[in-house]
């Protein structure tokens, strides 16, 4: 891989013209305008902002998707030049389209809310409706103190943009900085970043900053976006906010106003995409899916996961069902129905626009099933998708998802794992057998984990009790044990070949060629392996320890004072129960190798946490210490399957599991517990 080019500063970049792109906002503002004298540190901010002086200046077209994932600009009508020479229709984005805009009777522009925030808009002027005529007009600070005495929901569904008499100077400006810029933006009803960037170097910066992170730290764990073809600036609204709050959210330093505003402008999310998934016209027949609004949609319940806010979770629960009943209504879970609508909608013979668009929907269904698992595991909740309604094929690898450049594209792609395009999830995740398991990957896994819940949960529903259920279904529970035990050696073989002392064999190749990136290096693969084989292993133990337990959070906290109750201890001091505590000390071992910071980025360790810290303190506060034999001496060391079969005393890395020792258990979980508050509300 070639060197990166370095600025004083630290940052680093891939090519040359970036960094010199870079290093001219350090310098002195250079490019001055002629007519309003602002200085710019570009030639390009200052040949744009030149052109909001121009008296006719519109701006009309806008981009195709082809053209817009070519990074080329468009010719426009009604077939642009590129879309001709690949032989496909031009196609846009939901909410864009080449349309001038309507004038009034004055001669002046209409606005509406669907406008780019680069069109001359230099006439709009905030307006709420209020019962004085005096109140009606909103401007600069105006809009600051109105919301102080709003809640945001009732602002946010007040609020419009309408022509006004007067004629600021500028165009609508974001009020304060970073995501303060990002939440006037959402309530002002912008399509973009791009034209507060355009007037803001600092909010440029920023956005860039928060796109760094989030590729960075969280699209390893969730790749819904194309890397190499992403732009933060001019996609739509809510998808750059999503990505800017998780972003902000996961920078280290991050400041608690820049938190609390992130979370503001998630909750203004959590209700903006609600309002539009139910929107009866949303789709119409005949019209390519909204891929931007879907893909906003999911970010924005992936990062719900890091709340512990009571009505921000009740907003993300019906998001969630909301979401997933739309992708059913149209079909987008059908093999068929998926096929048939990206031939009509994204076919040609520029193979990297029609895999980008193809791996787009399948990466969001793939996802959006791993999501909605985490989901109902993390908050008690039955998962609404099923793994048999799973049609889609299982997507590419992470290094061909993740291909900078058309020279890496054509490198990677003969390289590209065979059999995976035509195998659909829904197969997969019935069993590791039934897709070659040479060719399994880690999110192939952490996808057939995923398959258990559904019949973990209705197993666990159907006990009569946790005395009697445990022997009327001894056979299912096997059965379920056995099929997590084999997705786990799944696990267990892919880490062994990311052995640095395996480095040489054909199958370690195998993987380390699948998860490339801009990086290509084998230690960033092998990251990105060891990132995702950990997660696995967690949802496997909190999986496993849910299973054994068969009660939910708020029962497992009542079992704790109840020493009389006979079914506590039965289960208690049954092979479950014990096999349920293995699970969470295991866990909570496994967390403290990750460390804080690596775990405190997968949202789902913390309620594994608090669930296993439930279990130790019900199994461990026995009545007597069990440590010792009759004679006083320390019992014999035994190993964790063993003790599970005929229990007895039990010592961990030295430690006795014995009521002598609760408080060190209990404050280990709790300490391991408070390392994920950073992340949390």
């Amino acid at each position: 891989m070639s060197a990166r080019h370095i600025c004083h500063c630290g940052k680093s970049f891939a090519r040359k013209e970036h960094l010199t792109r870079h290093q001219a906002t350090h310098d002195q503002l250079a490019y001055i305008c002629n007519v309003c004298q602002r200085r710019f540190s570009r030639r390009d901010l200052l040949r744009r902002h030149s052109l909001l002086h121009e008296p006719s200046h519109t701006r009309i077209v806008v981009s195709c998707d082809a053209c817009r994932a070519n990074k080329t600009k468009c010719s426009g009508g009604l077939q642009c030049m590129l879309c001709a020479r690949r032989g496909i229709n031009c196609t846009f984005r939901s909410g864009l389209r080449r349309s001038k805009r309507p004038s009034t009777s004055d001669g002046s522009t209409a606005v509406n809310a669907s406008i780019r925030e680069d069109d001359n808009n230099d006439d709009d002027e905030l307006m709420l409706p209020t019962n004085s005529a005096s109140e009606n007009s909103l401007a600069g600070n105006s809009l600051r103190t109105e919301r102080e005495h709003l809640p945001d929901h009732e602002l946010f569904l007040n609020l419009s943009i309408v022509p006004s008499k007067s004629a600021p100077t500028n165009e609508f400006q974001p009020l304060g900085p970073g995501m303060e810029a990002i939440y006037e933006l959402l309530l002002a009803e912008k399509s973009s970043l791009e034209g507060a960037t355009q007037e803001s170097d600092e909010l440029q910066e920023w956005a860039a900053k928060c796109l760094e992170t989030y590729f960075k730290s969280f699209h390893v764990r969730w790749p819904i976006l194309n890397a190499p073809t992403f732009d933060v600036i001019i996609e739509p609204l809510p998808l750059a906010a999503s990505i800017c709050v998780i972003g902000a959210w996961l920078q280290n330093g991050t400041k608690q106003t820049e938190r609390l505003c992130a979370l503001r402008v998630h909750e203004i999310l959590l209700q903006r995409l609600l309002h539009n998934l139910i929107d009866p016209e949303l789709i119409s027949e005949g019209q390519a899916w909204p891929i931007e609004l879907f893909q906003s949609a999911l970010l924005t319940l992936i990062f719900s996961l890091y709340r512990t806010d009571k009505t921000a979770l009740s907003r993300a629960m019906l998001l969630r069902s909301a979401f997933i009943t739309l992708l059913r209504e149209i079909g987008a879970f059908n093999a068929e129905s998926l096929a048939d609508h990206l031939k009509s909608h994204f076919s040609g013979s520029y193979a990297p626009y029609t895999l980008s668009m193809r791996e787009k929907f399948k990466r969001l269904l793939a996802l959006t099933y791993q999501f909605d698992a985490y989901f109902a595991l993390a908050h008690e909740k039955p998962p609404i998708l099923h793994r048999q309604e799973v049609g889609a094929d299982l997507p590419i690898s992470f290094a061909m998802w993740n291909a900078h450049g058309l020279d890496i594209f054509a490198k990677r792609l003969p390289e590209e794992p065979p059999g995976r395009s035509g195998f659909q999830i829904s197969e997969m995740t019935n069993c590791p057998g039934s897709f070659t398991s040479s060719q399994l990957l880690v999110e192939d896994v952490l996808l057939g984990l995923c398959g258990v819940l559904q019949s973990i949960w209705v197993l666990t529903q159907s006990l009569p009790s946790r005395t009697k259920g445990y022997r009327s279904n001894a056979f299912q529970r096997v059965l379920l044990i056995e099929t997590l035990d084999a997705w786990k050696y799944e696990l267990d073989k892919i880490n062994k070949l990311a052995d640095t002392r395996n480095i040489t064999s054909d199958a370690t190749r195998y993987l380390l060629l699948a998860y490339r990136g801009e990086d290509d290096s084998v230690a960033a693969s092998l990251d990105r392996i060891t990132t995702l084989v950990q997660d696995g292993m967690v949802l496997y133990y909190y999986l496993k320890m849910y299973h054994y337990a068969g009660l939910n959070a708020s029962e497992i906290v009542g079992l704790v004072n109840q020493t009389e109750d006979s079914s506590m201890e039965t289960w208690r001091t049954s092979k479950y129960g014990r096999e349920a505590l293995v699970c969470a000390l295991q866990m909570l071992k496994m967390v403290d190798s990750i460390g804080a910071s690596g775990a405190s980025i997968n949202p789902l360790i913390r309620h594994a946490l608090a669930m296993g810290a439930n279990v130790t303190r019900v199994l461990v506060s026995c009545e007597k210490c069990e440590c010792l034999t009759r004679d006083g001496q320390y019992a014999a060391k035994m190993d964790l399957q063993q003790w599970t079969e005929i229990g007895g005393p039990i010592f961990i890395d030295g430690t006795p599991v014995c009521v002598c020792k609760l408080k060190f258990w209990t404050e280990n979980f709790e300490k391991a517990i408070q390392s994920q508050k950073i992340m949390v509300e």
